[in-house]
């Protein structure tokens, strides 16, 4: 930790060993811990200025899961140093709000503190930890790896003890018995907008309940309780939420299109693949129209979870079931379609059969491996993409295509069908080694 200092506008050293710059919707995550290195509101963000090694050390703490916050360290003792400083934890906190393939905050980001209890405490001990903090609004029951085992809201207890012996049972005995066994709960990197989707699918009895922010492992890193998360929705901003698709909450096709042409900006290799079901327009019709939507939104799902643990470049919703993915580069191309189309399957069975016992829908991948400088515009990439799309179109079945600008009229092909997935898909890792 450096001992470096500034001087203010009216003469004061400031001391600052560190400067740290945490996003307005992650500022929850400082509810115990107030920085006392004074407070700059930034307009999406607050700026701290912080000297001591225990306070920083506590406040990154709660700060880390995903929530996005910037750190950088003041070298000097110019008023330009700490000025760069700002800069730099600035830009390294607006990437993490605004970082993975969609663009949009992470729950991690807004996700506050959770108060644990034991399954022991009692509804008396229970009532008085929410009459002693009016800003708790849930108890977290946990099991010896931190992983969610029920949930106690605070109306539903006060609801249990106004209720007739309810009090009279639960006063001094342990009230887990009242609480939500199959509390809600949402991985952390889901976005925002995943997030406010399914919410608003709740059944009207829990829509106000808190959910529950989980790490890979199933452990809960925090709470978001709806209001948050519907103010986080609209910090976003009008522009911002009508560029997103509305049944997936994935860019839609006006941000994709700003997005693909950043990357060819770039003039670096692209690897992009559509994806979409195969003759969804015939599958829509058999299956109806509501199931048709719900196959959309499970495909956006699988599509959206697979780019986010591989930290794709880009991820959007082109409009039905038409997706764009920017790979980091083709052999991630072809294990990801594997992952798309286990996670798609997995998805429709966990939504019950079809109509008419029909058999699921079958994904279909166009991967188009572009050089640096083979194009130059938007346009000229969706007109290849169709055409190879097209390819893939007459070849029929549940497949993977994958080409080169030159090979769009002869692509690699390699199965996507489910007796292929259903193995493949599980030893994906295997095949990270794939070449075309």
């Amino acid at each position: 930790m450096s001992d470096s200092s500034t001087r203010a506008s009216d003469g004061r050293l400031i001391a600052a060993g560190h400067v740290l710059w945490v996003a307005e919707a992650a500022l929850g995550r400082l509810r115990k811990t107030v920085p006392s290195g004074g407070l700059v509101d930034d307009g999406d963000g607050f700026v701290f200025l912080i000297e001591d090694p225990s306070e920083l050390d506590e406040i990154v703490l709660e700060l880390n899961v995903g929530a996005a916050f910037g750190l950088a360290p003041v070298v000097g003792t110019r008023g330009c140093d700490l000025i760069e400083a700002v800069a730099g934890a600035r830009r390294e906190g607006r990437q993490k709000l605004q970082g993975g393939p969609d663009r949009t905050p992470r729950m991690a980001a807004i996700a506050t503190p959770a108060a644990f209890v034991p399954t022991s405490i009692s509804g008396q001990d229970a009532r008085q930890k929410f009459l002693d903090d009016d800003t708790l609004t849930t108890l977290v029951y946990v099991d010896e790896k931190r992983r969610p085992v029920g949930a106690l809201g605070r109306e539903r207890l006060f609801r249990t003890f106004s209720g007739q012996y309810g009090y009279a049972v639960f006063a001094n005995r342990p009230v887990l018995d009242v609480a939500d066994p199959h509390p809600r709960t949402i991985d952390a990197d889901t976005t925002i907008v995943e997030a406010a989707l399914t919410v608003a699918n709740r059944d009207t009895d829990s829509l106000f309940d808190d959910v529950l922010v989980i790490d890979p492992c199933g452990r809960v890193v925090g709470l978001v309780r709806v209001r948050d998360l519907l103010r986080a929705l609209t910090s976003l901003g009008l522009d911002s939420v009508q560029q997103l698709n509305p049944l997936t909450g994935l860019p839609g096709s006006a941000r994709t299109e700003q997005a693909l042409a950043e990357i060819i900006d770039t003039a670096e290799t692209l690897v992009i693949s559509r994806v979409d079901v195969v003759d969804f327009k015939s599958f829509n019709e058999r299956a109806g129209f509501a199931a048709g939507d719900r196959t959309i939104q499970t495909l956006g799902h699988a599509v959206a979870g697979v780019a986010r643990g591989r930290g794709v470049r880009f991820v959007g919703h082109l409009g039905g079931d038409d997706f764009i993915v920017v790979w980091n580069d083709d052999e991630e191309a072809v294990v990801g379609a594997i992952e798309i189309a286990l996670e798609l399957m997995m998805g429709m069975e966990a939504l019950g059969p079809l109509p008419g016992r029909m058999s699921g829908p079958k994904l279909a991948v166009s991967t188009l491996i572009v050089r640096p400088s083979e194009l130059r515009d938007v346009a000229t990439l969706a007109n290849k993409l169709a055409e190879l799309k097209e390819q893939v179109r007459h070849h029929g079945g549940a497949v993977h295509a994958l080409a080169r600008l030159e090979t769009i009229s002869a692509p690699a092909w390699r199965p996507l069908d489910e007796a292929f997935v259903s193995v493949a898909g599980h030893v994906a890792s295997l095949l990270e080694r794939s070449t075309l």
